[in-house]
């Protein structure tokens, strides 16, 4: 092994004093060679003198980590119920002030009014009147005109809560495809 002759920072020395702690605790040294080399780690000047303090240790190899799962996209066509969950590294209130801003109005051009807005809960709602009660308008006219009066209604419900790393966002509905996906990616 050929001695590295670069010069050694202070953070190297830090490292190679924390994996000799390590080796320590795994038995691999005990306490007088740990010090003794603790001691030569701060008093490196090379690279290659620091590498000659571990190179009797095995290092300990972490598995890289594996890939986050790749969560699919909703691919059902049609208005079905959906829940969508990720965290926003933002404060509570400029999260909600960003989820009105961009959410919002992709939710009108499908429909949605925003009726109910804090910094911790919002709500879309979406009132329509089915295709059956058209259906029964003409078919049973004129005593089926009385269908006409039947609407339903679809909320998105939009839940913000305080994280130490930001805000987390949770929303459920039932919303179009084009909305669920939209949703959905931000999960990612």
């Amino acid at each position: 092994m050929s001695i590295d002759p670069m010069r050694a920072s202070d953070v190297e020395r830090e490292r190679i004093v924390a994996e000799l702690r390590q080796a320590a605790t795994e038995g691999r040294l005990d306490v007088d060679e740990l010090d003794e080399r603790t001691a030569s780690a701060y008093t490196s000047k090379t690279r290659g003198e620091l590498l000659q303090l571990i190179e009797d240790i095995p290092t300990a190899r972490v598995a890289p980590p594996s890939p986050s799962p790749q969560r699919r996209l909703p691919t059902t066509p049609g208005r079905t119920g959906f829940t969508a969950r990720w965290l926003a590294p933002a404060r509570r209130r400029q999260a909600a002030t960003e989820l009105a801003e961009f959410v919002a109005p992709p939710m009108r051009a499908h429909g949605y009014a925003l009726e109910h807005a804090s910094d911790a809960h919002m709500v879309f709602a979406r009132k329509h009147r089915p295709v059956w009660t058209y259906v029964l308008a003409v078919a049973l006219f004129p005593l089926g005109l009385l269908a006409l009066l039947h609407t339903e209604r679809e909320e998105i419900v939009c839940d913000l809560h305080e994280h130490e790393d930001g805000t987390l966002i949770s929303v459920s509905g039932k919303a179009p495809l084009a909305i669920r996906r939209a949703l959905s990616e931000l999960e990612r």
